[in-house]
């Protein structure tokens, strides 16, 4: 269950990720899932390359949020103040260029069918895979309902240029602003602190959270969300 505090904002679906929505849960396969690879000539730091995706999911509200249905009146987006990257890395260095390059294949095909889980995250992924100390392949895959084509051109260039600040020892580099805004919602907090969105939709969100000055000890049941 999501807890209040680790909430940052809440906003509706756009009627094309409605759409994504409804799609991915009748679809058991990879439906919406983008996949980009590309290799890598130079010896990369794959420390540094972790916390350069550390950085832009940091930075960027979208790449911390995730998307629920069930127990609420309407499918939101629900973006989290803290997230993690999930980041790994394969060594390949030992094998033989042709099986090393099978593998690969095969590693590709298998993240590209494997679904996302929209209302636990994360929804996106990254691997690096090693084939030499100078040569290394990154796939990253991240479903279509977070980001589209343009959006996912800004994330990399981003990513590339704090990675080459970072490997040179530098501090972070200032952020592009916000990759992706669906709503510009002008808020004004409430007494609580929190939008009226977020305060309007607590109760279903967070229903058994005795400290949530929502929690309603009578309810005992949902109302239906209307259907895509």
């Amino acid at each position: 269950m999501i807890a209040k505090a680790d909430v940052k904002n809440i906003y509706p679906l756009s009627p094309m990720q409605e759409g994504m929505l409804f799609h991915a849960l009748h679809d058991e396969g990879g439906a919406y899932i983008e996949q980009l690879s590309y290799r890598i000539a130079g010896n990369i730091d794959i420390n540094i390359f972790r916390k350069s995706w550390e950085e832009l999911v940091r930075r960027h509200d979208v790449l911390r949020t995730i998307f629920v249905h069930k127990d609420v009146p309407r499918p939101l987006q629900i973006v989290l103040k803290q997230w993690r990257v999930d980041f790994s890395s394969v060594d390949l260095r030992g094998a033989a260029r042709a099986e090393a390059e099978s593998r690969i294949s095969v590693i590709k095909d298998q993240d590209r069918t494997t679904p996302f889980n929209l209302a636990k995250g994360p929804l996106m992924r990254v691997m690096v895979l090693s084939l030499s100390d100078s040569e290394a392949e990154v796939v990253w895959s991240h479903h279509h309902i977070i980001l589209d084509g343009w959006s996912a051109g800004i994330v990399q260039g981003e990513l590339l240029e704090i990675y080459a600040v970072l490997k040179q020892g530098g501090a972070y580099p200032a952020g592009a602003g916000a990759i992706f805004r669906l709503h510009n919602l002008d808020w004004e907090a409430g007494s609580s602190g929190i939008p009226p969105l977020l305060a309007e939709l607590s109760e279903w969100i967070f229903p058994h959270s005795r400290d949530s000055p929502f929690y309603s000890p009578q309810q005992t049941s949902s109302p239906p969300w209307p259907p895509f």
